[in-house]
């Protein structure tokens, strides 16, 4: 058998070939194993859904902060704001990000807004609200979507509605998506505004503002309506969008990702800190089988017969 001499020691060819099949066995399983617990990542997958949701409504106050707890990154955050003739001045976080104002509408005193923004994180986002003035009745619903296509959120144009109890005009959309979910938005300064089947209630302030958000996820492309409870004597508005889903698949980058459900959360964070270093005592493994298997072969009966 041909062999090679390597500093003292006769290395065989099956030698060789041991030391690289262990090699890549060793550096193999590493790489499965970083790759499991990689880069993990919050991101839902499945059906556009409501991930969570909160509300606040005060009086004699200018200024609202209101603490939304998302679960997932990338969720589309939609916030909801109700007043009695003050209008919206400003809308700020403290991470950053910018709410962009989706549509308002009023009537009497009562004034809808709509506001929008899209989080590539994930947490606790305290969310701060200003009026011009103080305001008398000051109501705030936020929320996070979470499989929405960030985007592009919306199918369509807001539509908007106003009415009483005895004219009941409701909002009604058409849509061009057959997975698309509908937020509704109404306010009125008598309350009595709530959510009506197949609609699901998001939050109901029970203010004298009186603010109410539904959602509704459709199967199919046409036509709906968001009805609200009987309209009280004041006059009541509705805001009504359709946001668009995005597709579940995930893109390969250079890091890997690992999917998490709905809910989950990044758990491996310190791991992921210290998997580089491994390499470090991998690579001694494989040194050390080497030398282990240049030793049996020196010290092999044909090795010391030659």
């Amino acid at each position: 058998m041909m062999e090679k001499k390597f500093s003292g020691y006769k290395l065989g060819y099956k030698k060789i070939a041991s030391i690289v099949l262990v090699s890549i066995f060793v550096l193999t399983m590493f790489t499965s194993f970083s790759s499991f617990f990689g880069e993990n990542v919050a991101h839902a997958t499945g059906s556009i859904v409501i991930d969570s949701s909160t509300y606040i409504d005060t009086v004699n106050i200018q200024s609202e902060v209101i603490n939304l707890t998302t679960t997932a990154n990338d969720a589309l955050i939609i916030l909801d704001v109700g007043t009695v003739s003050k209008t919206v001045s400003s809308v700020s976080d403290n991470q950053s990000i910018t709410f962009t104002l989706r549509d308002s509408t009023s009537t009497g005193n009562s004034i809808l807004y709509r506001y929008y923004a899209v989080w590539s994180s994930h947490g606790t986002i305290a969310i701060n609200v200003t009026t011009s003035a103080s305001d008398n009745y000051f109501a705030v619903i936020a929320y996070d979507i979470l499989n929405a296509n960030t985007a592009s959120p919306f199918d369509g144009s807001t539509v908007k509605t106003n009415g009483n109890s005895s004219n009941p005009v409701y909002a009604s959309i058409t849509t061009t998506n057959a997975n698309d979910m509908l937020i509704a938005e109404a306010g009125s300064e008598s309350g009595g505004l709530s959510a009506v089947s197949p609609f699901t209630l998001i939050y109901h302030t029970s203010s004298y503002e009186s603010l109410t958000s539904e959602y509704y996820i459709v199967s199919s492309t046409g036509t709906y309506q968001a009805n609200f409870t009987t309209p009280p004597t004041y006059p009541w508005i509705e805001m009504l969008d359709a946001v668009q889903a995005t597709s579940t698949t995930t893109s390969t980058t250079t890091s890997t990702t690992t999917i998490l459900p709905v809910g989950g959360v990044v758990i491996q964070e310190s791991l992921n800190l210290y998997l580089p270093l491994l390499w470090i005592p991998l690579l001694a493994v494989v040194a050390l089988l080497a030398v282990a298997l240049l030793r049996k072969n020196k010290t092999s009966p044909k090795a010391k017969q030659n």
